[in-house]
């Protein structure tokens, strides 16, 4: 009778343990972060700190440019929300992408402006050829 009871124990114990490690699988390991436009400006504003060199100046400054692209494209986001054609939407988020570059553009320096320029040539051309996410060059071991 004891095998039995411990038996049933040992299965019960086996049951909720894949049941806990299947449950832990679902949920999400990297979310998508950060979500507000202040927490993706800050983000972005970080990373272009680091890889220019910039200053704490620059970087509030081009902290400020990014804030208002990324509420500019919540806006056109949201504008197009239920809209059946969204042909318009990628021609507007463009234009909104391209005129805070142009604004970021203008705070660099030209070595900085340089960097800026090849890191942005490398991330389209990662792009275009399906291959390393994120402009990373890709090493091999």
């Amino acid at each position: 009778m004891k095998k039995i009871v411990s038996f049933i124990a040992f299965s019960l114990l086996l049951t909720f343990a894949s049941f806990a490690q299947q449950q832990q699988k679902h949920q999400p390991t990297d979310q998508k972060e950060p979500k507000t436009p202040e927490e993706k400006a800050q983000k972005h504003s970080a990373h272009l700190a680091k890889e220019l060199g910039l200053t704490p100046d620059q970087t509030a400054q081009i902290k400020t440019i990014i804030l208002n692209r990324e509420q500019k494209q919540d806006e056109i986001k949201a504008k197009y929300k239920d809209a059946p054609n969204k042909k318009g939407q990628h021609q507007e988020l463009e234009a909104a992408k391209n005129s805070s570059e142009a604004e970021i553009e203008k705070v660099l320096t030209p070595e900085q402006l340089a960097k800026f320029k090849e890191k942005k040539s490398e991330k389209q051309n990662a792009k275009q050829g399906g291959g390393n996410k994120g402009g990373h060059k890709k090493t091999n071991q």
